[in-house]
């Protein structure tokens, strides 16, 4: 089954596609209201930009690989912040919706079941994560005070890997 994994973000979504349970493509939709500021003076029309297009990255990706099946990590909602409750109705409305309004499987998991798959609790960094899916992919990585990390054929910083890392421990707890 073709499935795309997410880690959704406002400004950062990781991606990796997988194709018989192995990584085809990976890699980070980035938004910046900085790009829209001279077309949209409001901030709420420089966040629908933003928006839309992180929903057209997600159905490039869909169609181009002929996606069966979503699955994401989705926030539960246990901050209060204004900046996080914008975050959420992002992640559900406006991801969730296309999704499955074309037709595609979608599966959701928690941050803390994320967690839980790769500590065994609920609670853990991001470095952990991004070392945990390096040894379970076997990446190569290069560089000694910036790390790279090397993933179907392409080369990431750490700032994009621990979205991308992120996507891949959200496939692989949902294979278990």
């Amino acid at each position: 089954m073709n499935t795309l994994a997410l880690d959704p973000s406002f400004r950062s979504t990781g991606y990796t596609v997988w194709v018989d349970d192995k990584p085809i493509d990976a890699g980070v939709l980035k938004t910046n209201n900085k790009e829209f500021k001279t077309e949209h003076r409001l901030v709420s029309m420089q966040d629908l930009a933003c928006i839309m297009k992180t929903i057209s990255g997600i159905k490039e990706l869909i169609e181009k690989y002929e996606i069966e099946k979503v699955v994401a990590e989705l926030p539960t909602g246990g901050s209060k912040s204004a900046k996080a409750a914008k975050s959420m109705s992002f992640c559900y409305g406006f991801i969730a919706g296309p999704i499955v309004f074309m037709g595609v499987e979608f599966k959701t998991l928690t941050p803390q079941a994320v967690k839980k798959f790769v500590y065994k609790k609920c609670s853990g960094d991001k470095d952990g994560i991004m070392d945990f899916v390096t040894e379970k992919l076997n990446l190569k990585t290069t560089g000694n005070k910036l790390t790279k990390w090397h993933i179907c054929d392409k080369v990431f910083g750490k700032g994009d890997f621990e979205h991308i890392a992120d996507s891949v421990v959200v496939y692989l707890a949902t294979k278990e």
